[in-house]
């Protein structure tokens, strides 16, 4: 006999015969004007208000959950469709045998809203929910019981309410939280629905006939509500813990035209909330007519899920637990979408740096048909991939220009790949590469660099394991915050810092994460080779967590250090198998590229030719390319096959000395040309070799073109085309240097002004940097002054922002301009302790202002680089030269400047001018953490003292003065801007003055101790 069910409260539909098989209690609870019972029948009316529309997509007018299968059927006819099926008496403990069943009702009838005598809110709903259901289960087995909450619009609110406030109480309704597994939801607006206005709309009408109408349910309903802020920021907390599960169906049919729950407001966007969607309007969606119902099997496989993943997890702890991060170093709502996505996407912003990947991208495809011997059987990498070697890295080695990057491109692009490795474990592998970059930025050669780019290819497949890496991301945030909040630099991520969030990611995630990192040129590493190798190591030591697999592939020069270090594992020599590879690409290249016909005995000669020169490349790929250029021009010339012999014959073997002969190759063209292009040659590998990062097309160009005609503004240059620019760029260079391809220029940009000119490999650089490589390029410099790069560089900065004053910005010279800006402190520092040159030699005569303006030369410097307060002051002492001079000297760290500055003027014995420039040397602070100086610097310290500045102060500027380090040295954010020498220096200060018989304040130093 069918059990009668209350409008209010508990009403238990089923219950399991044998009291040792009850395990669980399921309890649904309706949502707006619902019933306990109505709210989740199916009748025959219901099917012709479900409208066309969902017939059309499905004959159950539901759509199964692409997250969670169903069951299986237990039908394959179509079923018996009774008149009325109220789906959680007649089907669902048919499912769950073991599952008590229960529905629950509460007075949320728009007819009881309109009574000037119904007063509920949410809040009191939900007590009276939890008090029901504590009340209910008494008996100590009824509360080891678990519970399954099912609920509908509305109630899915209340829902949330009530466990937030079981968290938070003290009392016998606080054991209804820990039993709870999950909540499904359908149809819940967590974030507000358009619905509930308009609801709240006809409430207005009606009005007019009834007073004191209860309108706060709908409120609650209404988007950014403040009662739906309170419940979401409550049950936040109770989702931070990880304890309990959460699914979220969607409506997909409009209800009288109107969706009631949009997609947005439909999910709580919980870091491990599932989602899936019914078919079917707001109201019906709650309704279904059999167990084939295919919304009905979504809600069961759901269930089912929930209690396997249960049982499984008695033995294992939560990932909340795993993930060893403790609630409060949680924000509240982090656990959210919105919230958790923001957080995620600056973490990822400051991890993503494009240059770290430009070397890999411009690494060239390999040859066809090269390099497929990878994979064969004899060559160890398959059974490495196969996991057969279960070793976790992998080394490449092979001599300079052997092919070693391409291989590493081709390995990591190849699908063979993935799918020997998912032989090894078959869930999805991320394959990414760092190629360390010698000639690159620091972001390319460093530890940091490649810490950096491993942690940024991790978050980038998955948000959810940032859940892992925030604690560490939270310290790294707020140093930034509060650094930015005090005007210091804000400091980026250290090694430390992001090795912490990589092993924490390893060991704590719960999810499999397979990683295959191919990392090239270890020997290009601008650090300590033993601290890169430790790294490496310390990255494939993450064994205890099963769901956890990292493998590295490597390779470099076979240096001892590497040797020794991956000796144990398994490796390979490229050179040994790139003998067929080079015969194709020797082949292909000299058949494609020469236009002219051959005879038979012409062929027969080019066979014999290509032979000798695959013996004598030795596995060198790089002289291969260097020699065919060679070849095929002797091809287009009419060279004989005996020619050509000869010319092949004459090429060295060793790298450098084929550098050698390829720039004092004489090229074609008239003996003008040659001449003025012959003093371009130096200076632009003088440029690439002293250049502190690569220069683009353009500006590589300009700068020589500069220093050859002395012309600052070139519009001939800027006639060019791109291509007519990297045609010149490997005219001049004899194709020693070449444009990479970066980043896509801005809308109406160049491609010269992104392009990056390096050397064609790591092995002509450093042969340019031996003294038989600047005895070579020192050949072109005819009667012209032999200057160092950074002397070059800088005297066309100098005279690119002389060059511009007044209005003198013109747009199409607009990089120049900021190329100049940026890199001025830079290469003024490089002339002076590298070259060991007076900048002043440069820019003595214009270092002055004379007007209040941005736009004379050091004012425009300033201006970029430093805070306003040391401009104004600059322009303060205008028509005092030699003051001027000074200050900026000691700004910009130039210590041989300032010297002589100092030895051509008196001006020191005056006490404005000498507590000017300690101020300058001490408390200089830049205008942002990407422009330089950013620390004091103790040589422009001491040169101050040296010459007397601490006898023209008086007693109160150095208290004042030791105030302002005593501020610096104990604050944490500005600490790194006081090196030790620095602090040390001013503690002589002191200690001076108080045996000049001053009474100052002992140092902060001793104070602090």
């Amino acid at each position: 006999m069918a059990v009668p069910v209350n409008p209010t409260g508990l009403t238990v539909l089923y219950e399991p015969a044998d009291r040792e098989l009850h395990t669980l209690d399921i309890i649904l609870v309706h949502g707006l004007n619902g019933h306990p019972r109505n709210t989740w029948t199916y009748t025959r009316s219901t099917e012709a208000s479900m409208g066309a529309a969902s017939d059309e997509k499905d004959t159950n007018g539901t759509h199964i959950d692409s997250e969670h299968r169903p069951f299986k059927k237990r039908r394959t006819n179509p079923p018996d469709v009774k008149r009325e099926v109220f789906w959680p008496r007649d089907l669902l403990p048919q499912v769950f045998p073991q599952a008590r069943i229960l529905t629950w009702g509460y007075n949320v009838q728009l007819k009881h809203m309109l009574s000037s005598t119904s007063k509920e809110s949410i809040f009191q709903h939900a007590g009276v929910l939890l008090s029901d259901l504590a009340l209910l289960r008494t008996s100590s087995a009824d509360k080891q019981k678990n519970l399954i909450f099912i609920a509908h619009s509305l109630g899915g609110i209340v829902v949330k309410d009530a466990l937030s406030r079981s968290r938070n109480e003290t009392t016998w309704i606080d054991e209804i939280l820990p039993a709870t597994i999950g909540v499904i939801f359908l149809g819940t607006p967590h974030h507000g629905s358009s619905g509930a206005s308009i609801a709240k709309q006809i409430l207005k009408l009606v009005k007019i006939f009834y007073q004191d109408t209860n309108t706060k349910i709908i409120r609650a309903l209404e988007e950014k509500s403040d009662v739906l802020e309170r419940v979401t920021r409550g049950f936040g907390q109770v989702l931070s813990a990880g304890k309990i599960k959460v699914h979220s169906f969607q409506e997909a049919d409009e209800t009288n035209g109107v969706m009631i729950v949009e997609t947005h407001s439909s999910k709580i966007g919980y870091l491990d909330e599932t989602a899936g969607t019914i078919y079917a309007d707001h109201r019906n969606m709650a309704r279904f007519r059999s167990d084939d119902d295919r919304g009905f099997q979504s809600v069961v496989a759901v269930l089912h899920r929930w209690l396997e993943e249960t049982n499984q997890s008695q033995a294992q702890p939560s990932i909340a637990d795993k993930s060893g991060i403790q609630q409060s170093k949680l924000p509240d709502g982090l656990i959210f979408d919105e919230n958790f996505h923001r957080e995620y996407e600056d973490c990822v912003k400051s991890l993503d740096v494009a240059e770290a990947r430009d070397r890999m991208q411009n690494v060239g495809p390999a040859y066809r048909d090269t390099y497929y011997w990878l994979f064969d059987s004899q060559v160890q990498f398959r059974n490495w991939l196969t996991g057969i070697d279960t070793k976790p890295i992998f080394w490449i080695y092979g001599k300079p220009g052997s092919g070693k990057s391409t291989l590493m491109k081709f390995a990591m692009t190849r699908q063979r790949t993935q799918r020997y490795l998912q032989r090894y474990d078959g869930n999805p592998w991320k394959l990414a590469g760092y190629f360390f970059h010698d000639r690159g930025t620091d972001v390319q050669k460093s530890i940091e660099g490649f810490l950096s780019e491993v942690l940024y290819q991790i978050l980038d497949q998955d948000k959810e394991y940032f859940y892992f890496a925030y604690s560490v991301y939270a310290k790294v945030k707020e140093l930034r915050q509060a650094a930015g909040e005090k005007g210091a630099v804000a400091p980026g991520w250290t090694q430390k810092q992001l090795q912490e969030a990589i092993l924490s990611i390893a060991s704590k995630t719960t999810s499999h994460l397979n990683l295959c990192f191919f990392i090239d040129a270890l020997d290009e590493h601008d650090g300590n080779h033993k601290g890169l190798i430790s790294t490496l190591i310390a990255l494939t030591e993450c064994k205890e967590n099963p769901t956890f697999r990292i493998r590295l592939c490597v390779a470099g020069r076979p240096e001892n250090i590497f040797k020794d270090a991956f000796r144990d594992y398994p490796s390979f020599a490229i050179h040994d198998y790139t003998e067929t590879d080079i015969r194709l690409y020797a082949e292909d290249r000299i058949c494609q590229e020469n236009k002219s016909t051959l005879t038979d005995e012409g062929k027969r000669g080019l066979q014999l030719l290509v032979t000798e020169l695959v013996v004598k490349a030795r596995g060198v790929f790089l002289w291969v390319r260097l020699v065919v250029d060679e070849i095929i021009e002797g091809l287009t010339d009419g060279k004989t096959s005996e020619e050509l012999q000869q010319l092949l014959s004459e090429i060295p073997e060793e790298l450098e000395d084929l550098y050698t002969r390829t720039i004092r190759r004489v090229r074609r063209g008239s003996a003008s040309a040659l001449a003025r292009n012959r003093f371009e040659v130096y200076v632009m590998f003088q440029i690439a070799l002293f250049a502190q990062k690569p220069f683009t097309l353009y500006n590589m160009l300009a700068v020589a073109r500069y220093v050859t005609i002395r012309r600052p503004v070139d519009t001939d240059l800027r006639g060019l085309s791109d291509e007519q620019m990297e045609n010149r760029l490997n005219c001049i260079s004899s194709g020693l240097l070449e444009a990479t391809k970066a980043a896509r220029p801005p809308d109406g940009g160049r491609a010269a002004d992104t392009m990056k000119v390096q050397f064609i490999h790591q092995t002509v650089k450093e042969f340019m940097m031996t003294e038989n490589g600047f005895k070579l390029i020192r050949e072109n410099v005819g009667n012209n002054p032999v200057e160092s790069g950074n002397i070059l560089i800088f005297r066309y900065i100098v005279a690119q922002i002389e060059f511009i004053r007044g209005e003198i910005l013109l747009r199409q010279f607009y990089d120049s301009q900021i190329f100049a800006l940026e890199n001025f402190y830079n290469y003024a520092q490089a002339v002076e302790l590298s070259q060991d040159n007076c900048a002043a030699t440069y820019i003595d005569t214009i270092v002055e202002s004379t007007q209040y303006s941005k736009e004379d030369f050091p004012s425009r410097i300033l201006w970029h680089d430093y805070e306003a307060k040391w401009v104004r002051t600059f322009q303060d002492y205008s028509g005092h030269s030699m003051i001027q001079k000074l200050l900026f000297y000691t700004l910009y760290d130039l210590p041989l400047s300032l010297t002589r500055t100092l030895e051509s003027c008196g001006v020191l014995c005056e006490r404005e001018v000498s507590l000017l420039l300690l101020e300058a040397a001490l408390f200089k602070l830049p205008r942002s953490e990407k422009t330089k100086p950013q620390r004091p610097s103790p040589r422009i310290i001491r040169i101050l003292l040296d010459r007397g500045v601490r006898n023209n102060l008086t007693l109160d500027d150095i208290v004042s003065l030791d105030k302002v380090m005593d501020f610096r040295a104990s604050d944490d954010n500005q600490q790194n801007l006081m090196s030790e020498e620095v602090l040390d220096l001013w503690a002589q200060i002191l200690k001076d003055v108080r045996s000049a018989g001053w009474s100052a304040n002992p140092p902060y130093r001793e104070r602090s101790e």
